[in-house]
């Protein structure tokens, strides 16, 4: 028996034994003279306790239909909810009919708000912290042995055509060696079967790639594999192997990329972003720090760009070239001529390290982005980023919080060190350089007052103003001297910022600017490209071009500097939502921006220059193929020749990949 059954049997005792009950037992009258309590004075005592107007109470479905079988006399009385224990009256107990469409209905969803940051941390969740889960689920391991076991076949592939070109291979044996080529062709395959499937995929999708062309290669290779069986001819297996090999190692690569771009977005707490301007300053353009968004990766992650779309359109086309020679010289002469030089053609008209030509100069970048926390977004951020312009710095850029420190402050004269520190202190904040933040703590510590500032005039070392009709200078020795304020004999510290009022030299300062390796790499890496001009926006008078030559080794002509009226125009200038984002940094620095800036450059270069140089060398294999075929030298297309034509493209095409290298 359920719970259901004994619940209703006891409903069915308590409905019985109240009808036989006297109607004075069913309903006795109330006691007047026992403390009694009204309906209406307890349901406001118990508004006015919760802070409600109204107290609404619902009773159950289940309760409802309890009571409801207890006949009218129970639903005039009232009835006790069993869940609530709340005391529903005549009156207000909802009808069978709402209580039943609010049950199908369901209790009302409430929508939770986010925060920016919660917002922010949902796209992360759901975007690359998804991809880099689902990576490290397929892991890099596995890929890795599968990697090493085709090298190894087609080092013993490569290797066995080798001493069969040289003629070291007894004519006995030519028969297992033609099958051993087979198999390991047929092995080579079976290891890179994910990137074959992959590319008969895509054309599904009505793409076609480099795997695509790949897998018509095996394809033809297999059926030109029989007639080489029944005519004792060895077949181009090894050119197959290494091609598979490279496939193999271009995919290792670009699964590292895809984890460690993953792996920086989904650890970012804040985001920051360069976005591009095109027209920053005298019509040229500005990459410009902006806040960053996880779409801003994740619309570009996963995505083909322009040199994945010229390569594909090139696969397509030596595609079809081979296909028509195939078929022509099988026309014209038989048909397993005609598979070799189909086969012959289309593995001359991929260079091997066509494969790796887009992801090798990335993963080599990758590995300093990844330890600077940046990603590029896209192939549009590497071609954004190129090309004439101006990087905005100030001074927070080249001397980061923590790196300006105050060594000592000595008072001269007269004045109070308090009224001193305190005329310093708002001439200071109106420029707002590296000094201000030493001059608001001298505040503080000498409990000085805060003053109007009258007026402020910068000055070539230093500034000044006007504070409570006093005259008040700021700057370094040398210029000081130069305004006729007389620095008093002692002073031996020629580096020190000088304070004086009134024309009265009144405290010296010795501060210390701490150059840190990362500024440094980061302006050498700005000043160190032809058409990128680091433009300084900053009013700070200390940096001058002679302290920046001294202090990092650069060049001052290298760094733009505005007039004072320019720069605060160009402090103003920000990235509208049109204007597209190029990199999204985790840690924002001036290291960082630079060597995205120069990483961007160097990749864009590789990869154009790959994939011009392994275009232009499939072109030329493809050629020669149809020169042989069309004056009946096929003999030539052997697969010592194929291997050696591939070996002469090796070189050039392992240099464009090694581009990025030295970023």
């Amino acid at each position: 028996m359920t719970d259901k059954d004994t619940l209703d049997l006891e409903l069915e005792d308590i409905i019985r034994e109240f009808s036989e009950k006297p109607a004075e037992e069913k309903f006795p009258e109330p006691d007047l003279m026992e403390d009694t309590i009204s309906r209406d004075a307890l349901l406001s005592d118990c508004a006015e306790l919760i802070g409600a107007e109204e107290t609404v109470v619902f009773t159950p479905v289940e309760t409802t239909r309890r009571f409801e079988t207890m006949g009218e006399e129970t639903q005039a009385f009232g009835a006790v909810s069993d869940d609530t224990k709340t005391f529903v009256p005549e009156g207000e107990m909802p009808p069978l009919e709402d209580t039943m469409r609010f049950e199908e209905q369901g209790a009302p969803q409430v929508k939770k708000l986010r925060t920016p940051f919660q917002e922010m941390r949902r796209k992360i969740v759901e975007g690359p912290e998804r991809q880099y889960y689902a990576l490290r689920e397929k892991g890099i391991a596995k890929l890795q042995t599968v990697l090493l076991l085709s090298f190894f076949v087609a080092v013993v592939s490569v290797g066995t055509t080798v001493l069969y070109g040289m003629g070291r291979v007894p004519e006995d044996r030519l028969r297992l060696l033609i099958f051993g080529q087979l198999l390991m062709m047929l092995v080579s395959a079976f290891l890179g079967a994910f990137q074959l499937v992959d590319g008969l995929f895509l054309i599904f999708k009505l793409r076609f790639r480099p795997n695509t062309l790949l897998f018509f290669t095996f394809v033809a290779c297999c059926v030109d594999g029989i007639f080489c069986l029944q005519s004792l001819r060895v077949p181009c297996c090894s050119v197959f192997c290494l091609q598979m090999f490279m496939c193999l190692w271009g995919a290792c690569l670009k699964r590292k990329t895809d984890t460690c771009r993953t792996d920086t977005m989904r650890g970012a707490k804040t985001l920051s972003g360069m976005g591009l301007k095109t027209d920053y300053v005298d019509g040229i353009k500005g990459f410009l720090r902006c806040d960053g968004d996880v779409d801003n990766f994740m619309d570009t992650y996963g995505k083909d760009g322009a040199p994945e779309k010229v390569l594909g359109w090139y696969c397509l086309n030596a595609f079809l070239a081979s296909l028509a020679v195939g078929g022509a010289v099988c026309a014209m002469d038989t048909v397993a001529l005609g598979l070799q030089v189909f086969a012959a053609a289309m593995l001359s008209a991929m260079p091997a390290t066509m494969l790796i030509t887009l992801e090798r100069p990335v993963q080599l970048l990758e590995r300093k982005f990844y330890k600077l926390g940046v990603v590029l977004c896209g192939w549009q951020g590497i071609k954004g980023l190129t090309g004439k312009a101006r990087f905005p710095i100030t001074h927070k850029d080249i001397f980061p919080q923590g790196t300006v420190k105050l060594n000592g402050v000595k008072f001269y004269g007269e004045m109070e060190p308090a009224t001193v520190i305190g005329y310093a202190a708002t001439v200071a904040a109106r420029e707002n350089g590296s000094i201000a933040p030493l001059f608001a703590e001298l505040k503080d510590s000498y409990t000085a007052q805060n003053y109007e500032l009258e007026s402020f005039k910068a000055y070539a070392g230093g500034i000044g103003g006007g504070v409570e009709g006093a005259v008040v200078l700021i700057g370094t020795l040398p210029m000081l001297k130069a305004l006729d304020v007389e620095i008093p004999a002692d002073i031996r510290l020629t580096s020190g910022i000088g304070v004086a009022v009134d024309g009265q030299f009144s405290c010296l300062l010795a501060v210390n600017y701490e150059r840190t390796k990362a500024v440094a790499h980061g302006l050498r890496v700005l000043c160190g490209y032809s058409g990128l001009k680091p433009i300084l926006v900053s009013d700070d008078f200390v940096l001058s071009g002679a302290f920046l030559k001294k202090k990092f080794g650069i060049r001052p002509k290298k760094i733009q500097r505005p007039e004072p009226e320019a720069r605060e125009a160009l402090r103003e200038v920000s990235i509208d939502p049109e204007d597209r984002v190029l990199a999204l940094s985790v840690r924002p620095s001036l290291a960082a921006y630079g060597y995205t800036i120069a990483g961007a450059r160097a990749l864009r270069m590789a990869i154009v220059l790959g994939v011009a140089v392994h275009i232009l060398g499939g072109i030329l294999g493809l050629g020669a193929v149809v020169v042989l075929a069309s004056i009946g030298e096929t003999a030539l297309l052997t697969p010592l020749n194929l291997l050696l034509y591939q070996a002469i493209w090796l070189i050039p095409g392992m240099l464009m990949t090694e581009w990025t290298r030295s970023i």
